[in-house]
């Protein structure tokens, strides 16, 4: 039996196979029957692999949520206990009469925060007081209030519903 050649495209470059699938056989027939479901098979192995990649990142990102929210609860409790000792630290400092404490490397002082204003009753605010940021409801001008009962030292601030208040903070140097 003679041996049979490929035919060679010299201008592409490329080698050329006769094509199977252009004679209706039989064996063409089950070549692309073949062919189809491998690339079904295949199709659906990558859809497998996405679907559980996703699935994946999903679980990862639940986990990390969870963590988030224990680390975020784990920072509020160290924030307030960070609180309590600096309020703890100020009240000893007060009780003694002391205003700084020095160490070797650092310095703690006592010092006063600005006024600030809290309102109680709104309603026992005068007009001239209130403003309206939105339409609708008018809040009371806390800065104000503040700088007129500042001002004028004879106002009680409880006539008007509300409250000066002033704390002592805790200065590190």
């Amino acid at each position: 039996m003679a041996a049979r050649t490929l035919p060679v495209n010299l201008y592409a470059n490329v080698v050329t196979l006769p094509s199977v699938a252009s004679r209706p056989t039989a064996l063409a027939r089950k070549l692309a029957g073949d062919i189809n479901r491998d690339t079904e098979r295949k199709q659906k192995q990558l859809v497998d692999r996405l679907a559980i990649a996703l699935d994946r990142i999903e679980e990862a990102q639940e986990r990390l949520k969870i963590r988030a929210n224990a680390l975020t609860k784990r920072a509020n409790r160290f924030g307030e206990r960070a609180e309590l000792l600096e309020r703890l630290i100020v009240l000893e400092m007060q009780e003694a009469d002391v205003t700084q404490l020095a160490g070797n490397a650092r310095t703690l002082k006592t010092q006063l925060a600005p006024f600030a204003l809290e309102v109680v009753d709104e309603k026992l605010i005068p007009a001239d007081y209130m403003r309206a940021p939105k339409p609708g409801k008018p809040a009371p001008s806390k800065d104000a209030l503040k700088q007129a009962f500042l001002a004028d030292e004879k106002l009680d601030p409880e006539l008007y519903g509300c409250k000066l208040t002033r704390r002592t903070l805790l200065v590190r140097q």
